[in-house]
């Protein structure tokens, strides 16, 4: 871990701008010390222009983190996280309870440490949460969010049938959730509309929008995820938003 955080290090090649407060102005870039081989360009109308270690703290901000406003939807789609499935559970009992969703899918295969299937344990504390055992569907074989999306859209249409639903909610950390989105409209069928109900993780030292910059291990959990992105939409496994 100490490597990748010293790998996403500001360097000093230029003044680096302040993390303590104020707007960050466009030409006051955030240096990233990046090998060769990972610049390049995200393909999004915002920012096509800027290679990744040119882009401004603003400019990751509103690609990394997306968040929708109105989260009605058909069903809310919890992914897991082997260290906080817990919170995406409480996330997505929550826009149960508000009447947002009628179901809830939860995904996530055979935790490593516990050796317990992570839907089956997100399925049970979705019960422990008020949520009845009949509007919530299990995948539990996923180990990372591209299976996440193709296991849990194969159990979708044999159970409800993809071309029934309109909305999905994402209910995902919130430095994920742009990368969890771009692997279902990668996947699933483009009438279905996808939203995003990102949440701040306590295991992951709550990360936000507003604060990731301010220190080294934040820039490091978003500058992976950016570096994820572009090896993915390479690969061609995700499509841009």
């Amino acid at each position: 871990r100490g490597g990748l955080q010293n790998r996403y290090a500001p360097v000093q090649s230029r003044p680096t701008p302040s993390c303590s407060g104020g707007e960050i102005g466009r030409h006051e870039r955030l240096k990233i010390s990046w090998s060769q081989d990972h610049v390049g360009s995200i393909p999004t109308p915002s920012i096509t222009k800027f290679r990744i270690k040119d882009m401004t703290y603003k400019e990751i901000t509103e690609y990394i983190f997306v968040e929708n406003k109105n989260l009605n939807a058909d069903i809310a789609f919890a992914f897991g996280t082997w260290n906080a499935y817990k919170e995406s559970c409480r996330k997505a009992a929550e826009l149960y309870k508000q009447g947002r969703v009628q179901k809830i899918i939860v995904s996530g295969g055979v935790n490593p440490k516990s050796g317990l299937a992570e839907g089956v344990l997100m399925a049970e504390e979705m019960q422990k949460l008020g949520v009845p055992k009949k509007d919530v569907l299990i995948e539990n074989r996923a180990s990372n969010t591209l299976e996440n999306v193709l296991f849990t859209r194969e159990i979708l249409d044999r159970r409800i049938g993809l071309g029934k639903i309109k909305v999905i909610v994402v209910v995902v950390k919130n430095i994920h959730a742009r990368r969890a989105l771009m692997t279902l409209k990668k996947h699933m069928p483009s009438g279905i509309e996808l939203k995003s109900a990102p949440y701040a993780s306590d295991y992951y030292e709550n990360v936000t929008k507003e604060n990731w910059h301010k220190t080294e291990s934040g820039r490091t959990l978003v500058m992976h995820e950016l570096e994820k992105i572009q090896k993915y939409l390479t690969k061609g496994d995700i499509s841009e938003l």
